[in-house]
């Protein structure tokens, strides 16, 4: 295996485990604090956008899959457009969450799902290609699940440690 394969499939690894630790969990816990208890109608967008994140994130990670498949067979021709596809998925989250953002109830939901929505669209349009997962990060995105668990109730998976 070429060193560029070694590296875009190293790259590859990198990029999911970091992906997979965003996945956001629906969970039914009672809110407690008043921030986490969302209206009927917020609970549903909470729901949704999980829904949303997590079927999304799932597709994401099945594509960086074959990124890392075809990087390891030597396709890097095939691995640049799986990472183009994988972009896109990622972007294709936007106008889904901006659905969902404009039908919230609390002011402080509907900015942290606008804020997703323009982060994954961000993350999906700087993958163009294997060398663009190695700038793929993630922090952002971090800390607006935090921010969705802390209003929504919901857990975020923990963490991928992960390393470059």
């Amino acid at each position: 295996m070429g060193r560029f394969t070694r590296t875009a499939a190293a790259w590859v690894v990198v990029g999911l485990g970091v992906v997979i630790g965003l996945t956001l969990v629906a969970s039914p816990a009672a809110a407690t604090s008043p921030a986490a208890a969302a209206r009927d109608d917020d609970a549903a967008i909470c729901t949704r956008t999980a829904k949303t994140v997590t079927d999304g994130l799932d597709k994401f990670v099945t594509q960086m899959e074959d990124v890392a498949k075809r990087a390891a067979d030597g396709d890097l021709t095939g691995a640049q457009d799986a990472v183009k596809k994988a972009g896109a998925t990622l972007s294709g989250l936007a106008p889904k969450l901006k659905a969902d953002a404009a039908k919230a109830e609390t002011p402080e939901l509907k900015v942290t799902v606008n804020k997703l929505a323009a982060e994954f669209d961000s993350l999906g349009q700087s993958l163009r290609d294997l060398s663009s997962l190695e700038k793929f990060d993630t922090a952002k995105l971090d800390g607006l699940a935090d921010t969705m668990s802390d209003i929504c109730g919901q857990t975020p998976t923990p963490r991928s440690t992960v390393s470059r």
